[in-house]
């Protein structure tokens, strides 16, 4: 997704620099990186999450855009120096969505998300990381 938008932002902009016979010049401040999760850890925090009781449903995989580009630069990095990560949401109710001035978290889902997140690590220290 990131090299198409940049062709496209590439093609229009020499388009009207064309057209209104001008040169310019593009500076990239900014991108949206693509990194995939660690499945064998996703997979294990999902048997977390599954053991907890405050969890109705899990949902392993999911092609939905969830992540942000600071988090997919962190995943990046992790696996490339030979770590495992991956990207959970814990869902809750809101009140706005996110940006929003009425935005504010369910507190109750905080110690499910929390108590899920320290059995995952507690299991990778147990099994030296995940096999």
């Amino acid at each position: 997704m990131n090299t198409y938008v940049k062709d496209q932002v590439n093609a229009i902009v020499a388009g009207a620099a064309k057209m209104y016979q001008i040169d310019y010049t593009i500076e990239v401040v900014g991108e949206g990186l693509h990194c995939g999760c660690s499945k064998e850890l996703a997979a294990m925090m999902e048997v977390c999450a599954k053991a907890h009781p405050a969890i109705s449903e899990t949902v392993l995989e999911s092609n939905d855009s969830a992540g942000s580009e600071d988090a997919t630069y962190f995943m990046e990095e992790v696996q490339r120096n030979g770590g495992l990560a991956t990207y959970c949401i814990f869902g809750t109710e809101l009140a706005a969505g996110h940006h929003n001035e009425n935005f504010d978290v369910n507190e109750e889902s905080l110690l499910p998300a929390v108590e899920i997140l320290y059995e995952s690590v507690k299991r990778l220290g147990k099994e030296g990381g995940v096999k």
